[in-house]
């Protein structure tokens, strides 16, 4: 599929994949905070090369006792998800399938 899309990278070896599940909130914000003495952060929305570097920072500092920049990036919680949990699986699969047609709809 890859030399369909980009016949350049015929040639290409591939030495690493990666492969699992997003993390996508509802804001495709990251949802970073703590809750007592565990920290989080997921949720980085296909952002995680980035956003978790800075995540990772923020978690740092308020381990080792500065948490003002921690609180208030973990004040921009995700809404909850429309539907509730009833509809997240279903909906999930259906969004799944339906970005993983268009991808190999042929342009």
């Amino acid at each position: 599929h890859m030399e369909k899309t980009f016949p350049q990278l015929k040639d290409c070896r591939i030495d690493h994949a990666w492969g699992g599940l997003v993390s996508v909130t509802t804001s495709r914000l990251p949802h970073v905070g703590h809750y007592g003495e565990v920290y989080f952060a997921h949720g980085y929305s296909g952002k995680g090369v980035i956003l978790s570097t800075l995540s990772g920072k923020l978690l740092a500092e308020a381990i080792t006792g500065d948490a003002s920049r921690l609180d208030l990036f973990s004040t921009l919680t995700p809404m909850p998800f429309p539907g509730g949990t009833a509809l997240r699986g279903p909906l999930y699969v259906l969004g799944m399938l339906w970005y993983a047609m268009r991808d190999r709809i042929k342009h």
